[in-house]
Order: C-alpha cells, then structure tokens, then sequence
C-alpha cells in the first residue's frame, strides 16, 4: 500500500532541490542514491555535455519476476524558472509554492510517484514485470535532453511518460513542431529624401503575414508569428527584419505544407517588391531556416501500452480517458526512436505559473496506478 506520508516528505524533499534546466546534476545524484537503493543498475549519458548543461540523462534497469515486455518509465528532472529556492506549502490535501517560485511538481510528482511505486513493490516481494526508468534533463527547453538520449542504453519498447495532468488521463498522440524563421532583406534609404530608392523590409514582412494562413489551421495544425525584430531610426528605410515562428502538426505531410505556404508568402511578398535604382533593377531576398523541433506521434488503441493502460485504470476503479495532445514532450522523442510512449497524469495544475499546485490524493492514486501497472501481464 502507498505510504502517503513518505510520499510527501519525499516530495517535498525533491522539490526543495533546485533543478533548472541545464542544472539538474543535484536532483541526479540524489535520484541516483534513491534508485540504487532498490538495486537498480544505473548508467548516465552525455548529453548534459552537448546541450551545455551539468548532468546527462539517467537510465535505470530493474530485472522482474513476471513473464512480460519490459516496460519504460520516464519524467523529466527539470523545472522552469523560477524554480530556485522553492518553498513548499501544505494546506490540507494541496501542496503548493509559497507564491514567489513554480512548485515543481512539473515533473517532480511524477518523479516521486515512480520511485514509491518501486519501494511499494520492493519491501512487499511483490512479483513485477522488468522495467527501467529515465530521468531526462532540459525537458522544459524544447525537450533537449530526451532529443540527445543514448537510445543505445534503452531495452523498453513501449512505456509511459509521467507528465500529464489527470490521473487516469493518457495522452496518446501530439504533434511535430518546426521552428520557421525568416530574415527578409530589403535597401536602405533615406526615408525623408529619397524613400523611392529603397525597399521596406518590414512592409514586405507585413505583406507576406498579412496573407499567411496563422492560428488554427485545421484539426491538427497550427501556426504562429512569435516575434518581430527590426530596430532603425525613422528617417531610415528599414532594410533587414527577422521572423521567428513556429507551425505544428500532427501529420508530417500537413506540417510540411504549412511550412511551404509560409515560405511562399515571403517569396511571393520579396517578387513584389521590385524598384529601380540608377537603372538597375532591385528586389527585396528572403532566407528562410525550419528546423524540425520534434516528430509527431500517435500510440493506437491496438498498441499494446495503449491496452496496459486500459487494463490497469479499469482494475483501479478509474474510468481510463485518452486524449490528443497539443505540445511536445519527451514522449516525442521516445516514440521517434520506436518506443511506443504515452504520457500518464500525476495530477499536476496550473504548472508552468507561481500558482503551480497538486493535491497529495492525486499523487497516492498515481503511484497507486503505477504499482498496477508494473504488476500486471500484457
């Protein structure tokens, strides 16, 4: 049975360790010591040195007793800022922050409700499937971590990835997110004596957003301007502005899609803004650079984690729900290396604000699941 007050002191014990992205080498060590505890076997990547940070990612195997699939279990050890020096506040079944940083439950929750469910299943010689668990850095900051994984170090082919909100909630799809970000180039002149000989860089801009398809673009697409970078005097003929902007689909053949109708605006908006200076014929140029975030995923509700997370949210007493997702995880990632993952609730609210929150009978019922999970067959 869960031992909600262990839970607690050792959430609590968590969150209180500072582990901004890239500064998570402090929650490793102290993640590793818990872990080898119940015999895991620990080995640590380098990605923490390609990314710039001070800690790699962390792969933990358990052996079981059970004839079944080995099973992934993941959270990422990262926060967002502010989350240095975070005081946690317990009022009844909440615990909360102070109000002046992010609680951190994001992921610690998952975090802590993994590592009950192992002592659960330890100091009870409870028969369990093998399984190994991942604590990943830079989550927060366009899932870095999961992205340089040594996937060499990985066995499982389908797992779970504890950072969603709802416990009982799985999200079993999200979308492939690519940066789009555009330098337009026009010619600079005097805006007072002689603007005829000089190109607007940012009206081609203007031009080419005014006639883009943003926002919602279907079911499974979206797209979004996110900034605007063009600082010149008045008197100047503006001839350089940047774009930074994203798109996001769930289908990489409307991603793609979304991704040239932007590019075509540009060209079409830079075709359009042709002057003659001295005889000579000049144009507005465009570079435009997409870089590809993440891939998408979508887990079938044929997928054998799919069927695991069904049975063992029945067997709890829970009625199982399964949703799209909006934003990428390391469940991204995972899936893109063949690893059949969805990502799991912990109960976790209002994350990513100073007003962050969970409710500690959320966190009992998510390593109550988890110790289901790990016990029962495929």
């Amino acid at each position: 049975m869960t031992d909600k007050k262990r839970l607690v002191d050792n959430f609590i014990k968590l969150v209180k360790i500072d582990s901004e992205s890239f500064e998570e080498a402090n929650m490793a060590a102290e993640l590793k010591n818990q872990l080898e505890k119940f015999g895991a076997k620990i080995q640590m990547d380098n990605a923490g040195e390609k990314i710039g940070g001070n800690c790699g990612n962390m792969v933990a195997k358990f052996d079981g007793e059970l004839d079944a699939e080995m099973l992934l279990l993941t959270c990422h050890m990262d926060t967002v800022k502010p989350g240095k020096g975070i005081k946690p506040v317990i009022e009844g079944d909440t615990i909360k922050s102070d109000g002046t940083t992010v609680l951190g439950s994001d992921d610690k929750s998952g975090i802590v409700a993994i590592l009950e469910a192992i002592q659960c299943i330890k100091e009870t010689n409870t028969p369990h499937r093998p399984f190994e668990v991942v604590f990943t850095v830079a989550e927060e900051m366009g899932v870095l971590g999961s992205s340089h994984l040594d996937a060499s170090l990985i066995e499982s082919k389908m797992g779970f990835a504890l950072d969603d909100h709802e416990v009982g909630g799985f999200t079993v799809s999200a979308p492939a997110k690519a940066s789009v970000n555009v330098t337009v180039h026009g010619l600079e002149a005097h805006a007072g004596v002689e603007p005829q000989n000089g190109i607007n860089a940012i009206k081609c801009a203007a031009k080419a957003i005014n006639n883009m398809k943003l926002g919602r673009i279907d079911d499974s697409t979206t797209a979004n301007i996110g900034a605007i970078n063009a600082q010149f005097a008045t008197n100047v003929v503006p001839n350089k502005v940047e774009i930074k902007s994203e798109a996001r689909s769930l289908y990489m053949d409307k991603l793609d899609a979304q991704i040239e109708h932007m590019k075509k605006c540009y060209t079409d908006a830079a075709s359009e803004m042709t002057i003659e200076v001295e005889g000579e014929k000049k144009d507005a140029k465009v570079d435009v650079a997409v870089n590809l975030s993440y891939a998408s995923f979508i887990v079938d509700e044929k997928d054998t984690i799919y069927q695991i997370a069904e049975k063992a949210t029945e067997k709890m007493g829970l009625t199982p729900k399964f949703n799209p997702g909006l934003g990428g995880s390391d469940a991204n990632h995972f899936n893109k290396n063949g690893i059949k993952v969805v990502m799991m609730g912990t109960g976790m609210d209002k994350v990513h604000t100073k007003a962050e929150r969970i409710k500690i009978s959320e966190m009992v019922k998510c390593a109550d699941l988890l110790k289901i999970i790990l016990t029962i067959t495929d």
